[in-house]
């Protein structure tokens, strides 16, 4: 009878301690029923990679870290375990790269395949190629680098500028800056001046613009009221235009390019003596003889005119006295 209850209480220990194995294995994400490979990576930092982080796959999980130790009494070097699925075939040059996993910088392995894919695969306890992945601060301090040189240079422009404003704002500066502002005042009252001045001048002639704008009103009005009228006298005009365009102009001018060249002919003869005209024009002897027979004959009906009867002697003039004829 006892040793069936110490058989019994020997069977609930062994129950209770690999329960409590199985658990405390759970717990940090160990499946001790599932078959996995080990693998090793060698790193020179592990940036704060704690045991049991996940290891994943493609985001994942596929295995986890299993332990972390230095390679040497050197400590120059960190190998870590890797624990990985038995299912999961790692191609040659797989890399284990460290990485955080979430925003708080928790650092987990990432197995990252090579781009050319090869038939071999990595055998159990083979070690793995090893990176390490820059974290949040290291890529947010890469991010700003650039930024923070192009501050530097503006914040030390900025103070070069205020030493040279400090050279410059002396008491000449100062007196000269509040000349210029009191200018400025001055140009800005008379602006206000002119302004109102402007104002008064409107508000005076009032009347005159309203008037000439009533004008400008009654211009426009008459114009509507014309428009009729306007358009017969454009259409007048259209019709007169095309009355001369479908004109004979082309004859006219023909008939006149014709009579002037004709006029030339003629003046061309006059002036090179040809025909009668042209002989009076050019001879000078003759227009001296021409000249001279009409004085001639002017003289002859003067004398003619004074005494008829010394080159007429009919009764018509009356008879001859005794007297006469004496």
């Amino acid at each position: 009878m006892k040793k069936d209850k110490a058989i019994i209480v020997g069977l609930l220990v062994v129950i209770v301690l690999a329960i409590l194995f199985w658990g405390l294995n759970f717990l940090k994400g160990r499946n001790v029923f599932a078959k996995e490979k080990t693998y090793y990576a060698v790193y020179e930092e592990i940036s704060g990679l704690q045991t049991n982080t996940g290891v994943y796959l493609r985001g994942f999980k596929v295995g986890q870290v299993r332990s972390i130790r230095f390679t040497s009494s050197a400590y120059d070097r960190i190998i870590v375990e890797l624990a990985i699925a038995d299912d999961v075939l790692l191609p040659q040059n797989t890399t284990a790269c460290i990485f955080s996993s979430d925003i708080m910088g928790t650092k987990s392995i990432d197995l990252i395949f090579p781009d050319e894919r090869t038939s071999q695969y990595v055998s159990a306890n083979d070690t793995l190629t090893a990176s390490v992945e820059d974290g949040i601060i290291d890529q947010v301090r890469m991010e700003i680098a650039p930024y923070k040189a192009q501050i530097d240079e503006i914040m030390q422009s900025t103070l070069s500028t205020i030493e040279q404003l400090k050279l410059l704002v002396n008491k000449n500066t100062a007196a000269s800056i509040h000349k210029s502002l009191a200018n400025l005042q001055d140009a800005i009252t008379a602006v206000q001046h002119a302004a109102h001045s402007a104002d008064n001048v409107l508000s005076d002639n009032s009347e005159n613009l309203s008037n000439i704008l009533s004008n400008v009103s009654n211009l426009s009005q008459t114009l509507n009221n014309k428009s009729e009228k306007i358009n017969r006298v454009i259409d007048n005009l259209d019709v007169f235009a095309d009355s001369l365009s479908q004109a004979n102009v082309h004859s006219l001018i023909n008939n006149a390019e014709a009579t002037t060249a004709e006029l030339q002919q003629i003046t061309q003869k006059i002036n090179s003596g040809e025909g009668t005209l042209g002989a009076l024009m050019n001879d000078k002897n003759l227009y001296e003889n021409l000249e001279n027979t009409s004085s001639q004959l002017n003289k002859l009906l003067i004398d003619v005119q004074k005494n008829p009867k010394r080159y007429v002697s009919f009764p018509i003039f009356g008879r001859k006295t005794n007297n006469e004829e004496k």
